[in-house]
């Protein structure tokens, strides 16, 4: 496992090519949960404090929260997870999942805002997967089963 000081050094090396934004992309969480366990809230936290402005974490096979806030004046967006996009764990809800929207100022750089939209993963008898918008499927006829 990696530690404080190593992912201290990570965003001080970041910082230093003055970046227009810092994302994270964290691998945590317990499998099939829906909510962020101590673990990802410590580290979240720390990662914002260390600087962080986006966090998409991933893992879970389960949707979890998406979270904006202002941390030290500046708006941060964080997904804990989105789900599933190429398997699905009907035993542990796993068809469900999200993809994010996060809207970004050309000029500033700075996060204005985010969105979900949440999908489904739809498999076939051959062994795909392919997530869908559930608006799409509630509204396209030739996606109705």
């Amino acid at each position: 496992m990696i530690g404080l000081a190593a992912i201290k050094k990570d965003f001080e090396l970041a910082k230093s090519f003055n970046p227009d934004l810092i994302i994270v992309l964290p691998h945590w969480g317990t499998q099939f949960v829906d909510e962020p366990n101590d673990n990802q809230k410590f580290w979240r936290e720390t990662f914002l404090s260390l600087g962080a402005d986006i966090i998409l974490g991933d893992h879970t096979h389960s949707v979890q929260p998406a979270v904006i806030e202002t941390v030290d004046g500046r708006k941060t967006f964080t997904l804990y997870s989105p789900g599933n996009y190429a398997n699905v764990y009907r035993a542990h809800d796993g068809d469900a999942s999200i993809m994010a929207e996060i809207y970004i100022d050309r000029e500033t750089k700075k996060i204005l805002g985010g969105a979900i939209i949440p999908m489904w993963t739809r498999s076939t008898l051959s062994g795909n997967y392919r997530p869908l918008p559930i608006y799409e499927i509630l509204t396209n006829d030739n996606l109705q089963p």
